[in-house]
C-alpha cells in the first residue's frame, strides 16, 4: 500500500495530510513539482524482461527502499495541485530556461500520466483540469441554482474599467491561478483583493484575471 500526494511546496494542505499519514504509519510520498529538478530528485525506471516493471524513485537511487514506489503497489493518488508549469530552475543559464522548462513539464506530466488507473484517483487527471477552470466553476454553480457574483475575465484595460465603474457595491480581483513570490527571505501570496480607484487607474490589462462584483452576502 502506497499513497502518492502531488502538490507544491507552499501548500500546507498537502503537508497536513502527510503529517496525518505519518502519524498513522501509512506509506506515502509527498511530491512537490515546484522543487523539481534542482531540489527534488525523481527517477522513473521502466524495463521489460519476463514482464513489464515500472518504479519511481523520489530522492537518490542509493537511498533506502522506502523512497521507491513500485507502480503495482500504488493504491491511491491525490492530485492536490499538480502544477507542471512552475519549477525550481535556479542556476540554469537564461538561454537554456525555455528548453529546460519544457523538459521538466514533459517529465512531470509523463509521471502523472503513467500512474496506474487501478489506483484510487483523487481527482482523475481529466476531471482535475476541467474542475480547475474558474469559468467552468461559475457556469456549473449558476446552472445548479447557486448565486454567483457578476464576473468579468479579461485582459482588456478598457473593459475592466467599464466593468468596475458599473458595480455599485465594489469589486474584487481574484487570480485565476495561485500566485507566489519569494522576496528578501519572505514569501508573498496573491489573495483576493478589493479593486480600488487607484488600482483601476493603473490597470494595464496585460494580465488576465477574474473580476467579480463585491457582495459579502452572496460570497
Amino acid at each position: 500500500m502506497t499513497i502518492l500526494i502531488v502538490g507544491f511546496k507552499e501548500d500546507i494542505h498537502g503537508d497536513a495530510v502527510s503529517w496525518a499519514l505519518n502519524h498513522q504509519k501509512i506509506p506515502h510520498h509527498l511530491v512537490h513539482f515546484s522543487n523539481f529538478p534542482t531540489q527534488q530528485p525523481i527517477t522513473i525506471s521502466i524495463s521489460k524482461a519476463d514482464d513489464l516493471t515500472q518504479s519511481i524513485v523520489f530522492g537518490e537511487t542509493d537511498a533506502t527502499k522506502e523512497n521507491i514506489i513500485n507502480l503495482r503497489n500504488a493504491t491511491a493518488i491525490w492530485l492536490r495541485r499538480p502544477n507542471t508549469s512552475v519549477f525550481e530552475l535556479s542556476g540554469v543559464h537564461s538561454g537554456d530556461l525555455h528548453y529546460v522548462a519544457g523538459e521538466c513539464r514533459s517529465f512531470c506530466a509523463g509521471l502523472i500520466a503513467n500512474l496506474p488507473e487501478s489506483c484510487k484517483w483523487i481527482n482523475p487527471l481529466p476531471a482535475h483540469y476541467v474542475a480547475g477552470s474558474k469559468a467552468r466553476q461559475l457556469n456549473l454553480a449558476a446552472a445548479s441554482g447557486l448565486k454567483i457574483p457578476t464576473t468579468l475575465m479579461s485582459n482588456s484595460a478598457s473593459e475592466i474599467r467599464k466593468f468596475v465603474s458599473r458595480q455599485k457595491g465594489g469589486t474584487v480581483y481574484k487570480p485565476l491561478h495561485p500566485g507566489f513570490w519569494n522576496e528578501s527571505n519572505r514569501s508573498l501570496v496573491q489573495y483576493t483583493t478589493p479593486v480600488t480607484n487607484e488600482r483601476k487607474q493603473r490597470s494595464t490589462g496585460a494580465m488576465p484575471g477574474n473580476i467579480s462584483r463585491r457582495n459579502s452576502k452572496k460570497i
